[in-house]
């Protein structure tokens, strides 16, 4: 059976290269809270590229923003709320690729 874990992790991994979304944003792609996702995030985040989810100001705990920056850099980024706006999927595009990614993992 699915869990709300399966489907936050794929909703990261259904993020194109260079995008960015907030807690919030995932939330409400797979019908949760953000805080959840947050939760979620915290303790598999590990497992998909997290650095490319944030708070709503673009930001993640002060443990990661070193490692984050390098990422966001990588891919040319930057950071904060400027990044959520510049850097946002094309929703329905993501939410297409998150659908898909869900049904491979029935």
């Amino acid at each position: 059976m699915r869990s709300i874990v399966d489907d936050v992790l794929a909703a990261v991994e259904a993020l194109p290269p260079r995008t960015v979304v907030s807690y919030s944003d995932i939330a409400e792609l797979v019908g949760t809270s953000p805080r959840r996702v947050g939760t979620i995030m915290a303790n598999h985040g590990h497992e998909v590229q997290w650095w490319r989810v944030t708070n709503i100001r673009g930001t993640l705990p002060d443990h990661l923003m070193a490692e984050a920056h390098r990422h966001w850099d990588d891919e040319g980024l930057g950071g904060g709320v400027a990044m959520l706006r510049s850097h946002a999927p094309d929703p329905q595009e993501w939410e297409r690729e998150w659908q898909a990614l869900r049904s491979q993992e029935w």
